[in-house]
C-alpha cells in the first residue's frame, strides 16, 4: 500500500516533468524523423521507467508503420507509459517480480498502444498475443 501511495503522490510530478522536459525533446526531433520516414526508415521509441523497487525498465514503443508521427503523439505515449507502469506494478504486487522490458505496439484498431512482450529480470519472457 505504501508503494501505491508513493506512486499516487509522485505521479503528478512525473507527469509535469515528462510533459515539460522529455516530450518537448521528442517533438523537436520530429522534423529529422520525417526525413527518415520519407526514405522508408522507421524508428521505435524507447524510454526508461522504474519498477516499484527502483530498478529500471526499458519501455519500447513500436509505432504504426507509415503513420509514425501520429503514433508518437504525447497523449498516446502517456497512455502507453501508464500501461507499462500497470504491467510492472501488477507483477510486483502479484508475484514480487520486477520487469526488465515492456514492448508496446500501436494498435490502430483501438487507437492506443498495447503490450505484446514482457521480459522479467529473472529472464522469463512472455509474448502477449491479441
Amino acid at each position: 500500500m505504501l508503494v501505491a501511495l508513493i506512486q499516487v503522490a509522485v505521479a503528478p510530478v512525473w507527469d509535469a516533468f515528462y510533459k515539460q522536459s522529455i516530450h518537448p525533446h521528442l517533438a523537436a526531433l520530429v522534423p529529422k524523423l520525417r526525413e527518415l520516414w520519407k526514405r522508408g526508415i522507421s524508428i521505435d521509441h524507447v524510454q526508461v521507467g522504474r519498477n516499484p523497487d527502483g530498478s529500471s525498465i526499458s519501455i519500447y514503443f513500436v509505432p504504426e508503420r507509415t503513420r509514425e508521427e501520429a503514433s508518437l503523439a504525447a497523449d498516446l505515449l502517456d497512455v502507453g507509459l501508464a500501461t507499462a507502469n500497470k504491467v510492472a506494478y501488477e507483477a510486483w504486487q502479484r508475484e514480487g517480480r520486477t520487469v526488465r522490458m515492456v514492448k508496446l505496439v500501436f494498435d490502430p484498431a483501438h487507437g492506443k498502444y498495447r503490450v505484446f512482450h514482457v521480459e522479467y529480470h529473472d529472464g522469463e519472457v512472455v509474448q502477449v498475443v491479441g
